[in-house]
């Protein structure tokens, strides 16, 4: 299920994207509810995560707002969390410019952007870039579907296979390898 909060200015849009072009047995229930914080919320067997979304000009000019609406977030019982800035914009002059009419107009510096993100992660927030409202459905869509995933143990011991992890051992050379590979092949 992915509850989309009723305050989104958007439901139209979904709506609409939701019977023409999302279609498909991937895409899973979507229902409008009113949502104490965020803009979504998925959830998928047990597993849950809660978004805010952003259009980039949107961000730009309410960062400050946000990073307390995501100190909020964090309070909750949700333990996924994530930011999805959605459009585009260009960098120029060390400043995040959005073409508006035109011309690209200067929103905010882009190293105050850099920083708040950088932030932001090592507070645990996932942080997804998407370029437009149809994107940003498709990527709600498989984060969804893959939330069930991020609870599989993933080994203590990050090796490609049994012989990278001998090759770690001290003394073991490419003649030693050799010979376990032919005792136990």
């Amino acid at each position: 299920m992915i509850t989309v909060d009723t305050r989104e200015h958007l439901i139209p849009q979904i709506q609409d994207l939701l019977v023409t072009k999302i279609v498909g047995p991937e895409v899973p229930q979507f229902r409008f509810h009113c949502l104490p914080l965020a803009d979504y919320l998925l959830e998928n067997n047990n597993h849950s995560m809660l978004i805010e979304r952003k259009s980039i000009s949107d961000f730009c000019g309410s960062y400050k707002e946000l990073k307390s609406r995501l100190a909020r977030m964090r309070k909750t019982e949700y333990l996924r969390l994530g930011l999805i800035l959605e459009g585009t914009y260009t960098i120029w002059d060390n400043h995040v410019c959005i073409n508006e009419n035109g011309k690209l107009q200067p929103r905010m510096k882009y190293s105050t952007m850099s920083n708040f993100l950088t932030h932001q992660t090592a507070l645990g927030i996932y942080l997804y870039h998407t370029m437009t409202l149809e994107e940003t459905i498709w990527r709600l869509i498989y984060i969804h579907n893959y939330l069930p995933k991020l609870d599989v143990p993933t080994p203590t011991i990050k090796a490609g296979s049994a012989t990278e992890w001998l090759a770690e051992l001290p003394g073991m050379g490419p003649a030693s390898l050799t010979k376990l590979k032919i005792a136990y092949s």
